[in-house]
């Protein structure tokens, strides 16, 4: 039973309520479309918009040479980001996000791919609504931190 339904259940016109709570129940639903989607592979990541399926972004794991993970005060909720820079494009980052589908099996993949510890998210996501900036990994092949350039 709905919260909608458990106030107003016994009053007349229970049909109009059911109707007001499957109409809140799609703008919840539509409300937490996703805008962009990751897609992970063997050979790197990649981020769609999920109305035209255009690539926003796409790197590959061999050119990552750093990886950072973060997070965004949202004013009532937290956003834990990851971000990736190559070798390509030090100007250049890669943003994803914690709310775009995809983002579990890109955690996954970057954490078999660099061998970084999965307490990772712990140490960003607490205390909550702080930055907590993390660098994950880095190639020990880049002699000066990459993001410095």
């Amino acid at each position: 039973m709905s919260t909608l339904q458990a106030i107003f259940g016994k009053l007349p016109g229970r049909s109009l309520v059911r109707a007001i709570d499957r109409g809140l129940g799609w703008l919840e639903r539509r409300s937490k479309k996703w805008t962009s989607y990751l897609v992970v592979a063997d050979h790197g990541a990649r981020l769609l918009n999920c109305g035209t399926q255009a690539v926003v972004w796409e790197l590959r794991w061999t050119d990552v040479v750093e990886i950072f993970a973060w997070k965004q005060d949202c004013f009532t909720v937290d956003l834990i980001c990851m971000e990736f820079h190559t070798r390509a494009d030090a100007a250049h980052i890669y943003l994803c996000h914690e709310q775009q589908e995809g983002w579990q099996e890109l955690c996954r993949g970057v954490e078999l791919r660099f061998g970084i510890d999965p307490g990772w998210w712990s140490a960003v996501a607490f205390p909550p609504f702080a930055e907590n900036r993390r660098l994950l990994w880095r190639d020990p092949d880049v002699d000066l931190p990459y993001s410095a350039r």
